[in-house]
């Protein structure tokens, strides 16, 4: 059997509440779906298999997991276990390293209800996010050698399917998503490209406004993030001009850290409601989809708070909030970034009712105005 470097199993996307169970994890590692996903896969291939005729009592997890397999674009390549052969998982790993060809990935469903994906040494598992070794998993006491197997096959990719949308609110609340430090090296942001830099600043001072006209606002996100934007503003131009200055990347850096903390304690609001649908059905790039509307929103926010509205002026250096919409859009149209919606596969006539779906959505209840 033989690998190919740039094959690998998928990390196991945890985008759904509740214990991780081994058989969504492991069809998750070889397929890259998410897990919420593949839950409802399996759930509607039970049900369209407990309609066919014939079918009786429980349907076997096997045969959910192969239907789900199929439907997301993975064909039976090789069987190694069934109901008249039980080996176990030494047995069943000894036969898989001997076969013949390419390496596919193997599906493995122990009698214990036990799953796990493998692709040559990788295992995906349901105890990790990243695919791990055998190895590992052994000396863990996760995976015994022999227990033994009800179920295994080997599929292959027959067809592109395209992976679902992960469940982004529950994403940024879970705890396995948390760092537990966070370097931030400036020198290491030196060779960052003009397009990405512009859409990383961009995302980092929607960061800290979305945390300003926030209903969840509070004394030290309010401090954090009117620094982090009135540095953004000053600085992202420059950086543009002199991409290989390392105090502007360290003072752009700092002020990402800083809009992060600061929407850490708010969530982010309707500019981010907005730009997940824009990006995954037109393609425009986060920083993009979740800025060009800023001054817009900024608008509508205007009059609601007069704290918000004196914070705005502070940041943008003018007396009108008027002045600091204009100023907004000038900001970003100076950066090549078009605030008109149409740009980005959107017509004005129907501007209104994404607003209107957007503030109807977790982020989008966030806003100052949404009440």
């Amino acid at each position: 059997m033989t690998t190919t470097s740039t094959r690998t199993l998928r990390p196991i996307i945890r985008d759904r509440a509740g214990t991780v169970e081994p058989i969504p994890a492991a069809i998750a590692a070889i397929t890259g779906q998410p897990l919420t996903a593949v839950v409802r896969m399996l759930s509607q291939c039970i049900a369209a298999l407990k309609g066919m005729s014939g079918v009786q009592g429980e349907v076997s997890p096997e045969d959910a997991s192969h239907v789900a397999l199929h439907r997301f674009g993975y064909e039976p390549h090789r069987l190694y276990a069934d109901q008249n052969r039980h080996p176990v998982v030494g047995e069943l790993l000894g036969a898989y390293a001997r076969s013949p060809g390419p390496c596919e990935r193997l599906l493995a469903i122990c009698e214990s209800g036990l799953a796990f994906a493998f692709l040559g040494d990788q295992v995906g598992a349901w105890t990790s996010s990243a695919p791990t070794t055998l190895r590992a998993l052994v000396g863990e006491g996760t995976l015994e050698l022999d227990a033994p197997v009800r179920f295994a096959m080997t599929v292959k990719a027959h067809r592109p399917t395209p992976i679902a949308a992960p469940d982004h609110k529950f994403l940024e609340t879970v705890a396995i998503t948390w760092p537990e430090a966070a370097i931030v090296d400036a020198d290491l942001m030196l060779s960052l490209p003009h397009a990405a830099t512009v859409a990383s600043g961009l995302d980092a001072l929607s960061h800290a406004l979305e945390s300003l006209w926030n209903v969840h606002r509070n004394p030290v996100s309010t401090s954090l993030a009117v620094s982090a934007a009135r540095a953004i503003i000053h600085t992202l131009p420059q950086l543009l001009v002199q991409p290989d200055r390392p105090v502007l990347r360290e003072r752009l850096a700092t002020a990402a850290l800083q809009a992060g903390l600061a929407f850490s304690n708010t969530r982010t609001a309707l500019a981010h409601s907005l730009s997940y649908d824009i990006t995954l059905k037109h393609g425009t790039p986060h920083g993009i989809a979740c800025s060009f509307s800023l001054p817009r929103i900024m608008q509508l926010a205007a009059g609601r708070d007069p704290e918000l509205d004196e914070l705005l002026l502070t940041i943008f250096e003018v007396s009108h909030i008027d002045d600091a919409v204009a100023s907004l859009s000038a900001f970003l149209e100076g950066l090549g970034v078009s605030v008109d919606p149409l740009t980005y596969g959107i017509p004005e006539a129907d501007w209104n009712e994404r607003i209107a779906q957007a503030l109807a959505g977790a982020r989008g209840r966030n806003f100052i105005a949404a009440t």
